[in-house]
């Protein structure tokens, strides 16, 4: 096995790469360099497959889209709706998507596939900087074939773009570091911190992190002008983190805080009893916290996390501190704001995507180290084996195991995604059906929807008129009514004996609504037309084994024509 670690240029002193022969190390590069781009390729193929199987919007995305429908720039600085929270320049530039492209769901998952596919170059020159040989591979690896950074490299949340902000940060701080007497590095750290806070919540944590390893490396460097600069990365951190709080986070802190901390209360630790904390770090980190490449609750990443343990003590018998300070502070940092009950410590791998290229750094490390150990153990001083004879480093069979695992990953998943392209199959049906309904009916319709177009919503009294309508309903229709999708208004003076008007209501089992406010408007509507019919559409639900069944929600059209004269 390789040397885990790049030579390093730092204060802190790096173990010597072991002497090969000259064949030896260029037949190892040469398999350690296709490896890589076999990952990269797959990893850019696996998102682009994806993307372009175009799922149904599900429910958190289209809730999310909801606010691009009728707001412009300005209104999204404002709190969203349906209870969802974004970064600004996130949120603009979806909407710039929308305007240009169309509302659509190419055109919304647009910006997090493109960023999480930057991510992954962007991982691959921060892992060149850190670490060498089949540890490098493992981690590009690792990263590039991690589920979590699959699946939002299309879907419309900014998840991707907190990869691929937390990556660049990461990458412009140990491009630094390499080189401490070059600052240009730091002062593009001060520039790019404003727009990465912008771009992603949690990157502040990782902002943080990188304060506190640049810190680490400067106590040794003493560079004066070093100091300089960081002080003003500090100050441009600060004051960013400042500035978009009192654009837009503050605004959605203050609507959806309370709501927020409720629905995460898991993760954030306890403060009953040090037993009680132990057990629930334990737990966390063996969860979603660090489902890399994959993982989940009870305890579904125990084995990233033990790769984990075994890098920590890996870089602290080498003395690599400044490594384990720059992968430890935004863990630490983010613990400190769950504790402050401000941001989730794991409860979802979407809350940790900002973590995921520093848990991909240390899964390599970790499992490096154990497959030097195993490679040790199997060899014996009778069996030699000639470094002449052996054109590369050796391919043990634990390492081709796991290099074969972590390419099944991507094709066990892109077939999951041809076998069911949508997060849910109700998902799937409520599209297939927008698909159908709205196409046919507007062939000899006029056709409205009661909620967006007409805007009639009927709250019970002290409801939200959000609790009142579907959005995946509402955004299905913007994307495949063709009027909608042009852009156009309904045309009520077309109504005739032959062309009728639909009125299209959407009613979910799950949303409350006033009955006599729905029967005061159809008693209005019915003083103006003839209502001729009444059409009703099931819409079946996906129903857990474990639950009672659900019953459907339904479309209802009513048909009206002029009166008679």
């Amino acid at each position: 096995m390789s040397a885990i670690f790049t030579e390093d240029r730092g204060t802190v002193p790096f173990a010597p790469a072991v002497t090969r022969p000259l064949a030896l190390r260029r037949g190892a590069a040469d398999w350690h360099a296709r490896w890589i781009m076999v990952f990269l390729a797959v990893g850019v193929a696996a998102r682009l497959i994806r993307y372009l199987l175009r799922f149904p919007l599900w429910g958190d995305e289209a809730m999310l889209a909801m606010n691009f429908l009728d707001r412009d720039y300005a209104a999204l600085m404002q709190p969203l709706d349906f209870h969802q929270v974004a970064p600004l320049l996130f949120l603009w530039i979806e909407l710039t998507a929308v305007k240009l492209l169309g509302f659509q769901e190419w055109a919304l998952r647009l910006f997090p596939l493109l960023c999480s596919i930057a991510s992954m170059f962007l991982f691959h020159r921060l892992a060149r900087l850190l670490l060498q040989g089949t540890a490098l591979v493992l981690a590009v690896g690792i990263f590039a074939v991690t589920y979590s950074g699959l699946r939002y490299a299309a879907e419309t949340k900014p998840y991707g773009v907190d990869l691929m902000v937390s990556t660049l940060l990461l990458l412009l701080a140990v491009r630094w570091w390499r080189q401490p007497d070059d600052v240009r590095w730091l002062w593009a750290l001060a520039a790019v911190v404003p727009l990465a806070l912008g771009l992603s919540y949690p990157a502040v944590f990782v902002a943080g992190g990188v304060s506190l390893a640049v810190a680490a490396v400067l106590l040794g460097a003493r560079s004066r002008r070093g100091w300089w600069v960081w002080g003003l990365y500090n100050l441009a951190l600060a004051g960013s983190f400042l500035a978009w709080y009192r654009l837009s986070i503050g605004g959605q802190a203050g609507a959806e805080l309370g709501m927020m901390t409720r629905m995460w209360d898991e993760t954030f630790p306890p403060r009953d009893s040090l037993l009680g904390l132990l057990a629930w770090l334990a737990r966390v980190h063996a969860g979603p916290l660090l489902a890399v490449p994959v993982g989940g609750d009870h305890w579904g990443s125990i084995g990233t996390t033990l790769m984990c343990l075994v890098a920590v003590g890996v870089l602290v018998r080498q003395g690599r501190y400044r490594l384990l300070v720059l992968c430890s502070a935004p863990f630490v940092l983010n613990l400190i704001a769950a504790g402050m009950r401000r941001f989730p410590y794991g409860g979802h791998m979407r809350l940790a995507m900002h973590l995921a290229p520093l848990v991909s750094i240390l899964a390599a490390i970790g499992t490096m180290a154990v497959f030097t150990w195993l490679s040790r153990k199997r060899s014996t001083p009778r069996q030699p084996q000639p470094v002449e004879d052996c054109p590369c480093e050796p391919l043990t069979r634990p390492l081709v195991a796991a290099l074969v695992v972590l390419l099944l990953l991507p094709a066990l998943s892109t077939a999951r995604d041809f076998y069911l392209p949508g997060k849910e199959q109700q998902e799937i049906r409520k599209r297939d059906f927008a698909v159908w309904f709205w196409g046919s009916m507007e062939r000899d319709h006029e056709v409205v929807s009661v909620s967006a177009d007409l805007k009639q919503i009927f709250p019970p009294p002290g409801a939200s008129w959000q609790n009142c309508v579907s959005p995946q309903f509402l955004c299905n229709a913007r994307i495949y009514s063709p009027r909608q999708a042009r852009g156009q208004s309904p045309d009520l003076g077309r109504v005739s004996r032959q062309w009728p008007l639909a009125c299209v209501q959407y009613w979910s089992h799950m949303t409350p609504y006033d009955p006599a406010a729905f029967g005061r408007w159809l008693d209005g509507m019915k003083q103006r037309y003839d209502l001729i019919a009444t059409q009703r559409y099931p819409m079946l639900q996906d129903n857990d084994d474990d639950l009672a069944p659900e019953p459907p929600d339904h479309v209802e059209v009513y048909e009206f024509v002029p009166k008679a004269i």
